[in-house]
């Protein structure tokens, strides 16, 4: 395993078992047998290291239709497996990294469902601005529930996310019809 790969499984693995604030340099890198100048010869700081682990995670869709359930179900399983590590990141410097990383995962999604069924008579620059805004408000959502350590409940968080959804999915089918006449 390269050291990059090593240093970031070793942050995941220091989160779960503390805070971020308690972990340092020096910590991370007595806990996987390395030293400080290879930490940063591959990274700028901890916020650095945490960048790059983020840049790396992945949800895990396994489903063949994109609708809401399942990407909110894809969104909740990753939260469910890894909810210390994101609580941890979205209270350090690096919070913003949690929103990025579940509006690109939304927006993907997104854009391959409006791939899929896109209605001919709808501009593209809507279609473009509804993927924006709709990945990015949800992120936020499934952000905040993270960080409020899921207060809310996850029915009622699920039913709020899908009067969103149903908000943004019916804004497409009225400007589709606008766009017709």
């Amino acid at each position: 395993m390269k050291k990059e790969a090593i240093f970031k499984k070793g942050i995941k693995e220091l989160i779960e078992k503390s805070s971020l604030e308690d972990i340092s340099v020096v910590s991370l890198c007595k806990y996987v047998g390395s030293n400080r100048q290879t930490f940063y010869y591959h990274f700028r700081d901890i916020y650095d290291l945490l960048a790059a682990t983020m840049l790396r995670e992945q949800i895990v869709f396994t489903k063949s239709e994109i609708n809401f359930d399942n990407i909110y179900e894809a969104i909740n399983r990753y939260i469910n497996q890894n909810l210390h590590f994101l609580q941890e990141v979205k209270k350090s410097y690096a919070g913003d990294l949690i929103d990025n990383f579940f509006s690109s995962f939304i927006y993907e999604k997104l854009q391959q469902y409006f791939r899929l069924n896109i209605q001919t008579n709808v501009s593209k620059t809507f279609i473009l601005a509804l993927e924006r805004c709709l990945s990015n408000v949800l992120a936020l959502e499934f952000s905040y529930y993270v960080s409020s350590s899921k207060k809310e409940g996850a029915t009622k968080f699920k039913k709020r996310l899908k009067s969103i959804w149903n908000y943004f999915m019916n804004k497409h089918i009225e400007e589709a019809k606008i766009d017709h006449l």
